[in-house]
């Protein structure tokens, strides 16, 4: 019974030492790629970078009001992007 009992908490213990290795290289890989965030900004679309700027990288001229519902709620809840070349696909399928 004990040794049952080793072998599970054992199992558990690797379990959550791999949970972290994975958040870990996720959280690194971020800040390697310099990620952004599209959100709202007075009424427009705006580039933020990932969790470290409150002021916009960059404003755009697209509107909030002129995108799809499921679009701005998409923008309302902070639409990532891992970096430059995926921010300019994303304003370009919002922009079109």
């Amino acid at each position: 019974m004990r040794f049952g009992i080793r072998i599970i908490a054992c199992i558990m213990m690797m379990a959550i030492a791999l949970t972290m290795v994975v958040f870990t290289a996720a959280d690194f890989r971020e800040a390697e790629t310099g990620g952004y965030v599209l959100r709202e900004y007075e009424g427009s679309i705006a580039v933020f970078r990932s969790g470290r700027d409150s002021a916009p990288v960059a404003v755009t001229d697209i509107e909030l009001a002129s995108l799809r519902q499921s679009d701005r709620e998409r923008i309302l809840a902070g639409l990532p992007a891992a970096g430059e070349r995926e921010v300019q696909e994303l304003l370009e399928d919002l922009g079109s």
